[in-house]
């Protein structure tokens, strides 16, 4: 057997061997195909030359007629090297582009900030984990489901989205009102692109929101708090000056009247019409210092469930039959407050709540231990996170819209008629609360009623009582006021 046939054979079975172990790493069947096919045409060759060496030794010519089955035989081993290397390269390149789209998944599903992508028809194609818990959805598939028209609290407000940015090639901080699971309204921020097709045409979003109700609910508190600070020294500023003309008038006009005959009857009358007016203006220049927090305060260690008893018994006498009065029946909370201005504040909120049920309704006070919660303390940097002290008054009248829940707070801001109220009980409410280092809370809805809560510090040493449920400052609507 010459040497040209042994190489011819070693070449050969290195291609089968090769294609063989090319075959268990292929996933193409198109070049599986063509690598088995290779295979078996160089093992035939192979026994052939097998069979066919015997004979090989007695001919001369037997190397020269081999070349070229060698050269074949070489060109297939090639073949099937070049094969494998493309293979190699290929399976390289897949498993590169599964690990890119390993990480983009990863990241996408591991994103804080909701992301979805979805079509011209509002369909959803996916939506990550984030942007169902944003929702209150426990699975992204069921807001696949509900469809981007969905997600949103007025569905034109997508229409006009699509209408605004078909053409642009970016949506940068849109802000809009998407709904909750449960319903409630939430602010988010879209940001991302349009997606377009082949052709450029306009296919859908691809877009990333932030929830950023609870950041503009804390805005719209700062801004509240920085505009009752600026009217509080306005309004005590104004105060003090009229009060020192009220007090000039006051005296002279007592000196005057003193000073009149008996038989000046008619003067005299008009004279105490003078001091009357006097002491009604003196009134309410005491209300505008409680709002602005300049009235001097006598602070003594109290119980609050008391005081509210003996308010609402007192009321029982004033308001109407029509209104049932529901005294605390709590345990006693003890507070270092002036207990005139609690009585004055508690009458105030009563006569509210008055007004709100003309057709009667209940007036409930309660009573009880209670915590702030993080937003509120957020928007109150003066409030510590202590436990507070919470006498709440409610009542079941007609409630506030947002306009008067936006103004509730500031002097002389009335819903009633003329001549009816001075607007400026909840505004003395809102300055004594700020010089007992406390909060009033304002929560109601339009048809169901309203609650005002008063948050006092908690004397120290009587920190005990009954704990109430976590307290939020989110409200829904305010009182009418006085």
């Amino acid at each position: 057997m010459t040497l040209v046939l042994l190489v011819s054979i070693a070449v050969r079975v290195a291609a089968v061997v090769w294609s063989v172990v090319l075959l268990r790493r292929l996933r193409d069947w198109r070049m599986g195909f063509v690598t088995a096919l290779v295979a078996l045409m160089t093992l035939r060759q192979v026994l052939t030359l097998v069979t066919e060496a015997p004979s090989w030794t007695l001919r001369s010519t037997a190397t020269l007629t081999e070349l070229p089955g060698l050269a074949v035989s070489v060109l297939t081993f090639l073949a099937v090297i070049a094969l494998e290397r493309i293979l190699t390269a290929r399976t390289r390149a897949e498993e590169r582009l599964r690990l890119s789209e390993e990480r983009y998944r990863t990241l996408v599903r591991g994103a804080l900030y909701g992301i979805y992508r979805s079509t011209e028809a509002g369909t959803l194609v996916m939506v990550n984990p984030a942007l169902a818990r944003m929702l209150g959805y426990s699975h992204d598939d069921e807001l696949v489901r509900l469809g981007e028209a969905g997600l949103y609290a007025d569905p034109a407000d997508r229409a006009r989205l699509v209408e605004q940015y078909r053409e642009r090639e970016t949506v940068e901080g849109v802000e809009i009102r998407w709904r909750h699971k449960d319903g409630r309204p939430l602010v988010v921020r879209l940001s991302g692109r349009p997606v377009r097709g082949p052709n450029g045409a306009f296919e859908g979003f691809e877009m990333v929101v932030e929830n950023v109700t609870e950041r503009r609910q804390l805005e719209r508190q700062l801004r509240q708090a920085q505009k009752m600070e600026a009217i509080g020294q306005l309004t005590g500023g104004v105060a003090h000056d009229f009060n020192n003309l009220l007090t000039v008038i006051m005296a002279n006009a007592e000196l005057v009247t003193g000073a009149l005959q008996p038989d000046q009857g008619e003067a005299r009358a008009d004279l105490d019409e003078l001091i009357a007016a006097a002491r009604r203006g003196s009134t309410m220049v005491r209300k505008l210092l409680a709002f602005s927090r300049r009235e001097l305060l006598t602070r003594r260690r109290l119980d609050l469930t008391k005081i509210a008893a003996d308010a609402a018994t007192m009321l029982r006498r004033i308001l109407p039959e029509h209104i049932e009065i529901r005294a605390p029946e709590s345990a006693p909370v003890w507070v270092e407050a002036d207990p005139g201005a609690i009585e004055q504040m508690l009458i105030n909120l009563a006569t509210n709540a008055r007004d709100a049920m003309p057709a009667g309704g209940v007036l409930e006070f309660t009573t009880g231990v209670a915590h702030l919660d993080e937003d509120t303390r957020a928007a109150n940097p003066q409030l510590t996170p202590a436990p507070y002290a919470r006498v709440a008054v409610r009542d079941t009248g007609v409630g506030m819209d947002d306009h008067t829940m936006a103004k509730v707070f500031e002097p002389f801001f009335t819903t009633k008629p003329p001549g009816m109220g001075t607007g400026l009980g909840m505004a003395m409410t809102f300055g004594l609360m700020q010089q007992h280092g406390g909060h009033v809370d304002v929560a109601s809805e339009r048809g169901i009623g309203t609650t005002v809560s008063l948050y006092f510090p908690i004397a120290l040493d009587a920190a005990s009582g009954p704990v109430l449920a976590q307290t939020t400052s989110q409200l829904t609507g305010r009182a009418e006021t006085t």
